[in-house]
């Protein structure tokens, strides 16, 4: 029988480095840069990220998914950062963007977060993150992960996404991809719950979750963005298991969590920061 498969999914590294560049007073990075000095440089620690290095190696992780907010204000040196980071696991990772990997106007436009981690993950997906705003692979016997980029650059002091009518198209489309009977993994950085202020939802994020509802193959939704760690079996309300995994680099609530895979079976272990990361608790999800 082929082992299950060990993924970790963690979030919101916020990767930072100060701009000197007076160029930054035409956009928003200027705002990001003083919040920086202010407030996120005793928040996010660069460095807190390798210290799931040899976690990862002790508990004998595959494979790793980020959703999101690599960077703090898409600037190319804290992508550097974030890409020598993903280098240094040595272990076959998914990267998606978050509203700070999109945070400039110029950076959304270039798509500067693809100069640095892949659209595809996959060589056999019809869709890659850059063009279509969706990729799609699988991960393993029973398991298919679609991967949406919903982040778009917004005006000062908002962190919006949107869920547009072009990925919702993609996403039906996607679906209809899946092997029938695998189980999907949704990836995408904004959780589809209205919750958070009108300034930082995901817009028209009651559409994806009409979607999720029409799609109960969709099993699990993976997201970030909140930097508050959730875990919530949403079955009973026709939705899936929803897992927010927190920020990793968060100085005093870092969190990650580990999902073991395998055919209709899920079992997922919560990772809290208490000098050093350590298991909080675990539980097991199975289908019929």
């Amino acid at each position: 029988m082929k082992k299950p498969l060990r993924l970790a999914h963690i979030s919101d590294l916020h990767f930072s480095r100060f701009s000197p560049n007076p160029l930054q007073l035409f956009s928003k990075r200027w705002l990001g840069t003083l919040n920086l000095a202010l407030i996120r440089k005793n928040e996010f620690l660069n460095m807190r990220p390798y210290e799931l290095i040899d976690t990862f190696k002790d508990l004998n992780i595959n494979e790793v998914i980020i959703s999101g907010d690599v960077s703090t204000t898409s600037y190319a040196k804290e992508f550097i950062m974030a890409k020598g980071f993903t280098k240094s696991l040595g272990l076959p990772h998914y990267v998606i963007p978050g509203n700070h990997d999109h945070y400039t106007r110029a950076s959304f436009r270039k798509k500067l977060f693809y100069s640095y981690f892949p659209s595809k993950f996959s060589d056999m997906s019809p869709f890659d993150l850059k063009n279509d705003r969706l990729t799609m692979h699988r991960l393993t016997d029973g398991w298919t992960m679609i991967a949406l980029d919903t982040a778009l650059a917004t005006p000062l002091y908002a962190s919006t996404g949107l869920f547009s009518p072009e990925i919702e198209a993609k996403l039906e489309d996607a679906l209809k991809q899946v092997p029938p009977n695998d189980r999907v993994i949704l990836v995408n950085h904004f959780p589809f719950f209205q919750h958070e202020s009108p300034r930082r939802i995901l817009k028209r994020g009651r559409v994806l979750e009409a979607l999720i509802k029409r799609h109960p193959q969709i099993s699990l939704y993976l997201h970030g963005h909140t930097h508050r760690h959730c875990l919530a079996d949403l079955r009973g309300d026709g939705l899936p298991i929803v897992l927010d995994s927190g920020s990793c680099s968060h100085y005093q609530r870092g969190s990650w969590n580990l999902l073991e895979l395998s055919p209709n079976r899920c079992a997922v272990e919560v990772y809290r920061w208490n000098t050093g990361f350590k298991k909080s608790h675990e539980e097991i999800f199975t289908w019929d």
